[in-house]
C-alpha cells in the first residue's frame, strides 16, 4: 500500500523527506546507484488510493461494483516492483550481505515506522479500536495475524495490508540478495503460483475468505510486480514483457475484474481466484507501462500533478484514512 519530489534517491520515491540526507549518506557506503524518479507510479498510486477511499467512504448504492480490492492489490504489485528493483541493485553491485541488510532495513524503518507508530499511540492514548490492548500486535507487524485468528477486521483491521508487506519485506531481501541470481526468477514464480494455490485451498477447504490477509493470500501481487522488474534482465522472460506491454491486456484484465465484480458472485472460485487475478494482472500490466519513460497520451495524464500529489501523501492517507469511521 504508499511520498516524495523530483527525484528519487536511492529508495523508491515514497521515502520521507525527514530523513533523506541520512538515507543517501547509507546508499553512498553500500554502493547503491540513484534511480530515476518516474512520476506516472505515483499517479498509480494516486488512483490506487482512491479506490480505497471509495470503497470506504461511498455507499455501495452509489457505485456499482467493489473497488478497495483493486487498490489494495495494485499497492502489492507497486511494492514487489519497487522493493525487488531496489534490491536487484545489492547484488548487482557486489554488496555485501550484511551491509545489504543494514541499509535496506534501514530506510524501511525511516520511511515507515514514524506515522505508523504515531498513528498506534494515539489510538491507545485515547482508547481507540481496542489499541490499550492490542497495540503489541499492531507494534508487531502482526495485524494480519490478529484478524485471521480473530475472524474479523475490527478498528484498526486496514493495518493488514502494511503488516503482509512488512512480512513481504523481510523475507524476499534474502530471496534476491542472499541467493544467488539464478534462483530468482523461480522464486518469483513459485511464489505466483503459491499466492493462488493458497486461496484454491481455502476454497475447496470451506475456509473464510478473511483467511487471505496473511501473507501466502498475496504473495501472487507481490511477485508478480517482482517479475515486472526482474523480466527486462533476462532473455528467457521476454514472453513477460510482452504480455504486460500488451494493451490487450490490460483492456481484458480491466473487464475481467470489474465483469466480476459487478456481478457480485461474492462466493466461490469468482472471490478466491478470477477477481484477484485479474486485478493482479491489470495492475502489472499499468506498473509496467507506466515505467516507459516515452511519451504516451495514453500515460501522460497519470503524471497530472493533483493525481502525482495524492500519490506521494497515499500511505499517510491509507494509515489514517479510517480514523473517523473506525476509531
Amino acid at each position: 500500500m504508499r511520498l516524495n519530489a523530483n527525484k528519487e534517491s536511492a529508495f523508491d520515491e515514497a521515502e520521507s523527506r525527514i530523513f533523506v540526507g541520512e538515507a543517501n549518506s547509507l546508499a553512498q557506503k553500500v554502493g547503491v546507484s540513484k534511480l530515476s524518479y518516474l512520476s506516472r507510479l505515483d499517479g498509480i498510486r494516486g488512483l490506487s488510493i482512491s479506490a480505497v477511499l471509495v470503497e470506504h467512504f461511498v455507499s455501495n448504492r452509489f457505485r456499482p461494483f467493489t473497488t478497495g480490492g483493486l487498490g489494495v492489490l495494485t499497492f502489492f504489485v507497486l511494492s514487489g516492483y519497487l522493493i525487488t528493483r531496489n534490491l536487484m541493485q545489492y547484488g548487482t553491485r557486489g554488496t555485501p550481505t550484511c551491509a545489504a541488510a543494514r541499509h535496506f532495513y534501514w530506510r524501511r524503518l525511516l520511511r515507515l515506522s514514524p506515522p505508523y507508530y504515531l498513528a498506534i499511540a494515539i489510538a491507545a492514548i485515547f482508547g481507540l479500536a481496542g489499541m490499550r490492548s492490542t497495540w503489541w500486535v499492531h507494534a508487531l507487524y502482526l495485524s494480519n495475524v490478529k484478524i485471521a485468528l480473530q475472524g474479523t477486521f475490527g478498528g484498526a483491521g486496514h493495518f493488514w495490508s502494511l503488516s503482509v508487506e512488512e512480512q513481504f519485506y523481510i523475507f524476499w531481501f534474502f530471496v534476491v540478495v542472499a541467493l544467488p541470481r539464478r534462483f530468482l526468477a523461480p522464486a518469483i514464480f513459485a511464489s505466483i503460483a503459491a499466492g493462488s494455490l493458497y486461496r484454491l485451498g481455502l476454497y475447496v477447504l470451506g475456509i473464510g475468505h478473511i483467511k487471505v490477509v496473511l501473507l501466502p493470500g498475496v504473495t501472487d501481487s507481490l511477485a508478480a510486480g517482482a517479475l515486472i522488474a526482474y523480466a527486462p534482465q533476462s532473455a528467457r522472460l521476454a514472453f513477460v514483457e510482452r504480455l504486460f506491454l500488451d494493451w490487450r491486456t490490460l483492456v481484458f484484465s480491466l473487464f475481467m475484474a470489474v465483469l466480476v465484480s459487478w456481478i457480485q458472485q461474492w462466493n466461490g472460485a469468482t472471490r478466491y481466484l478470477v477477481y484477484p487475478l485479474a486485478i493482479t494482472l491489470l495492475a502489472g500490466c499499468a506498473v509496467r507501462l507506466g515505467v516507459q519513460t516515452t511519451k504516451d497520451w495514453r500515460l501522460d495524464w497519470l503524471s497530472w500533478f493533483p493525481l502525482r500529489y495524492l500519490g506521494r501523501i497515499s500511505y499517510g492517507v491509507y494509515v489514517y484514512h479510517l480514523s473517523c469511521r473506525s476509531w
